[in-house]
């Protein structure tokens, strides 16, 4: 179930094109064995796998040790497992000025990778996706409400286009 969902996470989730240098970053807390299914299913599909595993930082959005921030900087594609997230670091800023996409799934372990990505029908979440951007793209104000008292309303802002999202 392990490789089918890291097989999923490269085919459908974020495609991986062939020869293209995937960044796989894991700190010490971490589960490897995920990481590991990842890198043999980036190898699977043509993708260059790195793997670079090192101590958990004390909090997260830390920049990451110098070789970390290096290698991300040359990544097509950086999927990063660390349980102490380097999203909005340095590093991560630098990566995505370079073209680098960013894939943050922190602290997936096993179990989480097969209900949250090897389970999922990507083509239908793609599709309510589109849906629910057309329709806030047509609305000023989005409010949801429940019978049990939620009250959420959120201001929407039309000019994003997700285009490269989807075909990135």
């Amino acid at each position: 179930e392990l490789m089918h969902a890291a097989y999923k996470l490269v085919t459908e989730m974020r495609p991986i094109r062939p020869g293209q240098q995937v960044l796989i970053t894991a700190d010490t807390a971490s589960d490897k064995r995920v990481v590991q299914a990842t890198a043999s299913a980036v190898y699977t599909v043509g993708g260059v796998p790195t793997v670079v595993t090192y101590q958990t930082q004390d909090e997260p959005m830390q920049e990451p040790p110098r070789p970390v921030s290096a290698a991300a900087s040359v990544a097509d594609v950086w999927i990063n497992y660390c349980v102490a997230y380097t999203l909005y670091s340095p590093a991560y800023h630098q990566a995505i000025e370079n073209g680098c996409i960013y894939v943050e799934l922190t602290g997936m372990d096993v179990d989480m990778m097969v209900r949250t990505v090897g389970r999922v029908n990507f083509q239908s979440m793609q599709k309510m996706a589109t849906r629910l951007y057309e329709m806030s793209q047509s609305a000023d104000l989005i409010r949801l409400t429940t019978a049990i008292g939620t009250d959420l309303s959120l201001v929407c802002y039309n000019g994003w286009d997700p285009s490269y999202c989807i075909h990135g």
